[in-house]
């Protein structure tokens, strides 16, 4: 289904690829917290 966030948690989403979220964070590593890249790095690895 659609994504539903509560306006109070979030701001604003984008769907993007695994490959451009990759690419982004390693760009832009000042976007992301450290736990977002502890956990994409284990998703990425059971892809």
């Amino acid at each position: 289904g659609e994504p539903n966030p509560n306006p109070e948690e979030i701001e604003d989403s984008i769907w993007v690829s695994t490959e451009q979220l990759l690419a982004d964070m390693k760009a832009h590593k000042e976007r992301y917290t450290y736990w977002f890249t502890v956990a994409m790095e284990r998703v990425v690895q059971s892809l």
